[in-house]
């Protein structure tokens, strides 16, 4: 069914219609919001949080500016961003559970498991709006316009914050080898 009826329909009060279109979004506002909070109870609360605004702000929605998904998704990052905020002097174990690989046998799964590990822990170091852009374009395979849209900046701001993040991982990566050299 057409996004725009959906929404008419939502208006008129149909949950079913809301349901509908949300649905194919929530898989990645979930991943989004797990990788910027590392909690998969907060990234709930916050893809809740943003799905009640979603519905509360669905009038104010305009087609002109963008698609459906990319409107909902600025939500769940804005979310994820205030959850965060609350966040930020609390410690929040990082689990990974994020790459599985079964198919090359264990000694592979563990070498990837390690390394997206290694590869996690220094993108939760860098700050939230590097985070973001690091998540949402190499996570969830948005292209630069998009994460512009969502994250509500000039797409020379994200080419800019992607530059950044990926100096930053690398010379952070970089550190963690050289410590991990030391300490073998």
């Amino acid at each position: 069914m057409d996004e725009q009826m959906l929404i008419r329909q939502v208006m008129q009060g149909d949950d079913v219609s809301l349901q509908n279109l949300v649905q194919p979004h929530i898989k990645k506002a979930r991943q989004s919001a797990y990788l910027l909070l590392r909690d998969y109870s907060l990234a709930e609360d916050a893809v809740q949080e943003a799905l009640v605004q979603t519905y509360q702000s669905l009038h104010r929605y305009d087609p002109e500016k963008g698609p459906f998904h990319t409107w909902f998704y600025s939500i769940v990052i804005n979310m994820s961003r205030k959850i965060y905020r609350k966040q930020v002097k609390m410690y929040l174990p990082f689990k990974e559970k994020l790459f599985r690989s079964f198919d090359h046998g264990p000694e592979h799964f563990m070498e990837l498991r390690e390394e997206t590990r290694v590869i996690y822990q220094a993108i939760q170091q860098l700050d939230f709006k590097h985070k973001s852009v690091i998540i949402l374009f190499y996570f969830q395979e948005m292209n630069v316009k998009e994460v512009a849209d969502i994250l509500g900046i000039k797409e020379g701001t994200v080419k800019s914050r992607l530059h950044k993040a990926r100096r930053k991982l690398s010379q952070l990566l970089k550190n963690q080898e050289l410590e991990g050299g030391q300490t073998t």
